[in-house]
């Protein structure tokens, strides 16, 4: 056994950071090149119909049936690509014996498929806290995947000293095959030691929070910073539409409020930063690149309750974007049209709406977009977690919350972190998700008529284990032989893991 010293203090609390931190990234995602469409077989989440258009009137709890409630293995391979598990045991200043990570990645992990005419590869970009990198990971399609020898790995960003870099990190990938992240950075710890003695006095962790943009376009991974805003930024998503414009959400604090009962507090907004051409241009005074726009969209605060996009997720069509965000113990959507190539660049284009507001609902939630509607996935703390999904028919408004029908998918308690949806061509709603309570990643799927509960089918992914934060969802065909691909963190291991195989077939 060692003392613990400085290095392992930081490495030691940053993963106490990373235990609470839930879903590094906890929003929408990448199928086949991320270019979305609401009607192309290539899109981020699908076309066609889900053969949900039936709930298109709303309710707010339509329940035919009861929801499923057993879960069977899919039998996916799966393989651990970084991190590892492996510790150190050391003694901390007050003489406390502590497991330490040497070797810990997984969190803020997004995967995405790309397909062409030269074969398919998988990428995934993940927090390396060791490192206090941003990482991508890749694996060519004529490698068998499930080898740990088959993935390549490289570092797009990395911080230096007590600054690290690539927390709540989101990929998307443009028609040519091009990375593009947004992320930010984080302060691993601030420690002040009195003299003559080993305790530590005081401590602050992840701080900084600035938003940052990568991209490996030009042939090698360059960066700039979008917002830097001193610890403000959180829980990023990004997306890249046709027209190769760039599109990122996420949480920020703006103004700063005094409250008699609980001092100072910041109001929690939903952000929102764009740009068409030039995104790597730095900045000639300042910090911040000037060829990104930004937008608060939606802010608020409640004493005690500051939770303002607290995560958000954005999917693009051909013709809007859409946000779905948790904003004080509610689910609520957002929506712009994009008409011309300045579309979304001010607040009064934006139009929001309440989703859900039946008891503490919206965390960990996910969107998805296709011909037939909106979809959602959320969590429910009533009382101690849940998976719910709600629909929004087009044609409808979804700002009203009249026009949004929700249920509840797997109601066994503890489920619902980290939830991901996505849409295939062929009709079926995808979903993955975690199990708190049990420590397993779970996946639920439904073939059609999906606001009636009795119509999802219920399955295990990976377990058992802290496993199922972070979890990020891709698929790479649209064909019926669909294959589904999840990376996510596994917490017991300090490591990344990837899990892949074919769509289930229900009975």
């Amino acid at each position: 056994m060692k003392n613990l010293g400085l290095k392992g203090w930081i490495v030691g609390l940053f993963l106490i950071a990373i235990t609470l931190s839930g879903c590094g990234s906890s929003g929408e995602g990448s199928v086949k090149n991320d270019i979305e469409s609401d009607s192309s077989g290539n899109s981020d989440g699908g076309g066609g119909s889900s053969g949900n258009s039936d709930g298109g009137e709303g309710s707010s709890n339509p329940a035919p049936t009861e929801p499923p409630t057993s879960s069977e293995d899919l039998g996916f391979k799966k393989v651990m690509i970084d991190g590892g598990g492996i510790t150190e045991q050391q003694i901390d200043g007050n003489g406390h014996l502590v497991d330490v990570p040497v070797e810990d990645a997984g969190e803020a992990t997004t995967v995405a498929v790309y397909s062409d005419s030269n074969g398919t590869t998988v990428h995934i970009t993940y927090l390396s806290a060791s490192d206090g990198a941003l990482k991508h990971a890749w694996c060519a399609s004529e490698n068998d995947c499930s080898f740990l020898d088959s993935w390549q790995k490289e570092i797009i960003d990395q911080g230096s000293g007590p600054q690290g870099l690539g927390r709540d990190g989101n990929m998307a990938i443009d028609q040519n095959h091009q990375i593009h992240v947004s992320y930010r950075d984080y302060g691993i710890a601030q420690i002040s030691i009195a003299a003559n003695q080993s305790a530590i006095d005081q401590l602050q962790s992840d701080s900084n929070k600035i938003l940052k943009y990568a991209t490996n376009a030009s042939g090698r991974w360059q960066s700039v910073i979008v917002d830097d805003t001193t610890d403000a930024v959180t829980y990023t998503q990004i997306k890249v539409d046709g027209n190769e414009r760039i599109h990122i959400s996420y949480k920020a604090k703006n103004q700063t409020f005094v409250d008699s009962v609980h001092g100072i507090q910041s109001d929690n907004a939903l952000y929102y930063a764009t740009c068409s051409q030039n995104c790597l241009r730095p900045a000639s005074t300042g910090t911040k690149s000037p060829a990104w726009t930004r937008v608060r969209v939606d802010g608020g605060w409640e004493p005690g309750n500051n939770n303002y996009a607290e995560p958000n997720s954005t999917f693009i069509t051909n013709d809007a974007i859409h946000i779905s965000y948790y904003a004080n113990e509610t689910l609520k959507y957002a929506t712009c049209p994009l008409t011309t190539p300045d579309s979304c660049k001010t607040v009064q284009e934006w139009s929001l709406g309440v989703v859900d507001d039946i008891g503490n609902v919206g965390r960990e939630n996910s969107l998805a977009v296709n011909s037939d509607g909106v979809h959602i996935t959320y969590r429910s703390l009533n009382p101690e977690g849940n998976v719910k999904y709600a629909f929004c028919a087009t044609g409808k408004d979804c700002t009203q919350k009249g026009n949004w029908t929700t249920i509840t998918v797997d109601s066994n308690p503890g489920t619902g972190k980290c939830t991901q949806i996505r849409i295939d061509g062929q009709n079926r709603l995808h979903v993955i998700y975690g199990d708190s309570r049990n420590g397993d990643l779970k996946y639920a799927f439904c073939v059609g008529g999906c606001i009636d509960p009795s119509q999802w089918s219920l399955y295990l992914i990976d377990a058992p284990g802290t496993i199922g934060g972070d979890g990020y969802l891709a698929l790479e065909s649209d064909g019926p032989d669909q294959t589904v691909h999840v990376s996510y963190r596994d917490g017991g291991n300090y490591a990344l893991k990837y899990a892949f195989g074919p769509t289930p077939i229900p009975d």
